[in-house]
């Protein structure tokens, strides 16, 4: 069963070895950020820290724009051309730190990537549990923005 978390783009750096593309989970809204969505709301409480980092070579197209939305959709597999290893699964005070890498490639889409997610939602749990280093086929995805006047907050 697949897993989905969302994320805001925040950083794009350039540089002469590549570009790296830094993303992290979306926020809440609340009375200190009212211009985010009841979704992005569901998301935080479920996954409230992650951090989602891609590197680009020199030469790549960037399939992500700064400022814009992605879903993540993760899941485990048995084999594929470019999967990315859960390296991390910790309980700590009723949280689940998850973290998965993807291996260096000159090749085929980012370089190289890592993702960080503390998960609260304790019913997803069991997606990680018990799984380190097992391969994950993750998909990236543009996702709707908030709607029109939201700030620009994650």
């Amino acid at each position: 069963m697949p897993v989905q978390a969302k994320f805001r783009c925040l950083n794009i750096d350039h540089s002469l070895q590549g570009t790296t593309v830094k993303l992290q989970a979306v926020i809440p809204k609340d009375d200190n950020f009212p211009g985010g969505s009841e979704e992005n709301r569901a998301f935080w409480d479920a996954t409230p820290a992650a951090d989602l980092e891609l590197q680009y070579g020199p030469d790549a197209e960037i399939p992500i724009e700064l400022g814009s939305y992605c879903l993540l959709d993760m899941d485990v597999v048995e084999q594929g051309e470019r999967t990315w290893k859960l390296w991390k699964v910790a309980e700590e005070h009723k949280m689940l730190t998850v973290e998965l890498g993807l291996s260096w490639n000159r090749e085929i889409g980012p370089r190289s990537g890592s993702l960080s997610m503390t998960i609260h939602n304790q019913d997803a749990w069991h997606h990680f549990r018990g799984l380190v280093n097992t391969r994950w086929n993750v998909v990236i995805s543009q996702a709707d923005a908030p709607a029109e006047g939201a700030n620009t907050y994650p």
